[in-house]
Parts: C-alpha cells; structure tokens; sequence
C-alpha cells in the first residue's frame, strides 16, 4: 500500500518542496491535523537549544547511560554481555556529540525515513532525529509524551503507544525545534501518517520545509530509479531552504562503509545464534542498536567484541537459558521495560531470533563488503540507499513477511512462533492471523497471539502476560 495522501492547493507561504508532492499541502488520512493544531501551545515559538527542556532531554539521554557504565563498572553481572560496557560508552558519546553539535548551530531533521533519514541527512550535515527511535528509548518519560497525544484526541488504543510518544515527543518543546521535516513509506502507515502531520504541523507555524519519498511502485516504473530520483529532489530542497546544509557524496559512503563493518559483524552473530544450545539471550536479539554507532571507535569496538562474545560462547557449548529444551521465534517487538523473554528462558525455552525487519542483519552485505549493484548493474552511493530502503518488509506485499518467518522458523529450527501484537497496531493485528495460518499448516508450528504494549507500563499487566506465555510454553513442552 503506497503513500497516496490526499491532496488540496497549498497556501502560498507554506513551502513543502518539490518532488512527488511539489508545492501541495497533505491531508492526513487519519485526521492528525486538527488535533495537531490543537496542540499550539507546546511548541514554542522562538526555540533554541538553550532552552531547559531541549537540554534536559540531552542530558538525561546522556547520564542514563553514564550510569549504565558505571553500574557495569562498580556490580558487573555475569549473565549480561560483557560488551554492554562499549555499547553504553558509544551510546553516551553519540548523546554528548549531538548535544555540543546543536549547541553549535547544527541544523534538525525530525522524520522516520529508514536510510534515507539515517545516511542522507547525516551525510548534509543535519542532526537526524528519528522520532519513532527516540520514542522506544524515552524510559518512564513515555507516559509524558503519550499523554501530550492522548490529550489531543487520541485514545490509547487509536495508534501504538510508539507512534504517540513520537507525537507527544515532537510537540512537546523538549527538543529543538526542526529546520526540516523529512518522511518515507518504508515503515507502517500509523507512522507515515505521524511524520506527514508532524511535517504538516510546522510547515504551517513555522514555515518548515518538509519532504516525503515515495517507496511505492506501479506498472514497469524502474523502483530504484523512482526513489533515487525522489532522494535527489529531497537534496535539492534541503539545499536550498536549510542554510549551512550540503550534500556529501565522501561522508555518505563513509557512513555506509562504517556500517557495512558493523553489519558483518551481526551477520555473524546471525549465524552464530543458529548453533545448538542457543548462544544469546531473548534481549539481546531484541535490541540491536544502530549501526551507524560504528563511526565510533567504541561503536565499531562494541560490534567486534559483542561478535568476538557470542563465538566465544558457542565453542564452550554455553546456553543463553542453562538447559536448552525448545526454541521459540518472537515476532514483531515486545515491551521495552521490561525483559519479556523471561517467562520463556526460565522454562528453557531460548528465543534466538526477533523478526522484526532482519534485512540489516540478514540478507546482501557479508565480510563488511558492500553489494555495489542492483539488477545486475553497479550503483552510487545514493542508489545503495534506495536499495537498501526498497528491501525493506514492512512496506510491501505480506507474502515477504510471511516467507521471511517461514525461512527463518527453519534455518533456527523453532519450536514455537509468539506474535506480539502492539496495542493499536493494524499492521500486526491484520498480519498476526495471515501468519498463523501459515506457520501452523506449513511447518506445524503453534503460534500463541498476545497484545500487548511497547512503552504504556501503566497499562501493562505483568502478572496476565506471564500467566499467557507461561501457559502456553507449558503446553509446547508437555507436547514435545
């Protein structure tokens, strides 16, 4: 399903750029508008990054991970990874990076557009912040921002507690406000539609550029040249209404080297947690951090060590959860306060592998090489972008998803699927049963179904979850 807005005459002194959208304003499907109109008062209109609330957030981001070293530092425990270390010391130091670039005058960007956010706008000069990102690491702050959305309108149950953080968040005054807005279809319409009202909420108060690539495809349209032509035209408008912002061709492929050295180094740790017993925990798959950490030197340490970590273990024969007695596939995403894993891994049951959008780790780059060609042709850096984004699972024909567990149930040789389904998600409410069907009829595999929230811990029932998964765990070994 592309990105097909609605479209009426924009007024003359909003600009939106060029491109698929030109000089139009875009309507939101799911009504954002008014409700994000409502919601004046939170932005302030004369921003700078001297403002408390926008360093508060900084530095709270900043001393979270401080403390995480120094609690690694001072009571190590002997059944996490002892890379986390790394991993925290990369993560403050991006925080701290950021913070003293802004303070600089380093120009924002608020979207979620996958690589072409991540890489594009890095390689401008921009702060990329992605808001969906920046929405999964907010902590107990979540219920601030979702109730900022929450009290524009939206029920706890109209969108993920994800996509209502990333709006309260971006609304809140707590960041700087952006120099521009840029969104893409590669993610779930709820998060389209966020970023397109986000981009559409300061056009109109700030006059903020913003432009949205279309991943969708029609007829014989060649797809890569369709978004390549898009990424270019972005450029273009970023260029020409953001001051101090300049695309770099060198620094593009400089981040895409980086990443591609991370991304070997996971796909070994992708083929690593296929061995028997299974050698990572259930948290550990689930919350692989962003690759571009690798442009640091204890970014790029901590992918090595974590990989160097994990061989380690498989060649002592070490199992993640003692007594290996099942295995089980996660899917889609799970709590992120709390380790939703253990009511499986105290039973035995290890869970190798979270389907989410494995391409990253899974498919196409091998040995920190990158796959300079598409179709049989070599490509530029830009081109490895739109390739990159147009592999991507959640914008496209559900059969990939569905071939992509399957292939997976095999190759890490499950026992057992569990489906999260995020409250307020249509995208995994519709695809849950698709799949079930799937799974159970083509590999005998059962599935268990559970709803559940991300980031909403107020409205979590701990003692319900465990009781859901304990019960149905139970069933799959007393079966074996």
């Amino acid at each position: 399903m592309g990105l097909r807005p609605e479209i009426e005459a924009g007024k003359p002194e909003i600009d939106w750029g060029v491109g698929i959208f030109g000089n139009i304003k875009v309507k939101s499907g799911l009504k954002f508008e008014a409700r994000l109109n409502s919601i004046t008062q939170h932005v302030r209109r004369k921003m700078s990054i001297t403002d408390t609330g926008i360093t508060k957030f900084y530095e709270e981001m900043i001393k979270k991970y401080e403390r995480r070293v120094r609690k690694i530092e001072d009571t190590p425990d002997p059944t996490r990874a002892k890379s986390n270390k790394l991993l925290y010391e990369a993560l403050a130091e991006k925080w701290r990076d950021e913070l003293e670039g802004m303070k600089a005058g380093k120009p924002v960007a608020y979207g979620s557009a996958g690589r072409i956010g991540q890489d594009i706008l890095a390689a401008m000069g921009f702060c990329f912040m992605d808001l969906f990102s920046l929405a999964e690491v907010t902590g107990q702050a979540a219920q601030k921002y979702m109730q900022i959305a929450r009290n524009l309108g939206y029920s706890d149950r109209s969108v993920c507690d994800i996509i209502q953080t990333g709006i309260g968040l971006a609304l809140s005054g707590d960041l700087p406000r952006p120099s521009m807005v840029v969104g893409s279809n590669i993610g779930c319409d709820p998060l389209n539609q966020m970023v397109l009202a986000i981009g559409h909420h300061f056009a109109h108060k700030f006059n903020v550029p913003m432009y949205a690539v279309d991943r969708y495809q029609e007829g014989k349209v060649d797809p890569l040249e369709y978004v390549t032509q898009q990424i270019y035209e972005m450029i273009e408008v970023a260029e020409s209404k953001v001051p101090g912002v300049k695309f770099d061709e060198g620094k593009l492929l400089e981040i895409q080297k980086a990443r591609s050295v991370a991304q070997s180094y996971l796909a070994d740790v992708y083929k690593l947690a296929q061995a028997m017993p299974c050698p990572i925990k259930g948290m550990e798959a689930f919350r692989i951090p962003d690759l571009t950490l690798a442009l640091r030197p204890k970014g790029l340490d901590y992918f090595r060590a974590y990989r160097d970590e994990v061989k380690e273990r498989v060649e002592k024969g070490v199992s993640a959860v003692g007594e290996e007695k099942m295995r089980a596939m996660w899917c889609v995403t799970g709590p992120f306060f709390t380790d939703g894993f253990a009511p499986l891994e105290k039973r035995g049951i290890s869970v190798p592998i979270v389907m989410l959008d494995v391409v990253d780790v899974c498919f196409g780059q091998r040995e920190g090489k990158i796959d300079w060609t598409f179709e049989g042709r070599k490509i530029s850096p830009v081109e490895q972008v739109a390739k990159l984004d147009l592999c991507a699972r959640w914008m496209g024909p559900a059969e990939k998803w569905i071939q992509d567990v399957l292939t997976h149930c095999r190759l890490f040789r499950v026992d057992m699927v569990i489906y999260f389904i995020q409250t307020g998600c249509p995208t995994t409410l519709t695809s849950a049963k698709i799949v079930t069907e799937r799974v159970e009829k083509e590999l005998g595999i059962p599935v268990l179904s559970i709803v559940g929230w991300q980031l909403d811990s107020e409205k979590w029932d701990q003692k319900e979850y465990e009781e859901r998964l304990g019960e149905f765990a139970d069933m799959c070994l007393s079966s074996k």
